[in-house]
């Protein structure tokens, strides 16, 4: 295997022995870049997801605070409070 190695380097001229070499190491630079960005921007779109909940947790809560008031409202009227008829 060394001597055929060392055979196939011997018949090709210095700047194609330069790019094999540069080929050989940019190749897995070139994987792992990609992977790196690949996961990167798969941990950016779980963040801006992550936001988007949270908007809509702030705005379905606000609304659920506020449902036992008009329950509570709702239910005196219909008992016959009159006070509350003006807050339609």
């Amino acid at each position: 295997m060394l001597k055929l190695s060392v055979a196939l380097m011997n018949a090709i001229f210095y700047k194609s022995k330069m790019a094999l070499i540069a080929m050989v190491f940019l190749v897995p630079l070139i994987i792992s870049f990609t992977l790196l960005m690949m996961t990167l921007t798969d941990g950016i779109s779980a963040s801006k997801k992550e936001q988007q909940g949270l908007q809509y947790i702030l705005t379905v809560s606000r609304l659920y605070q506020n449902l036992p008031q008009h329950r509570g409202m709702t239910n005196a009227y219909r008992n016959g409070n009159l006070a509350l008829e003006s807050r339609k």
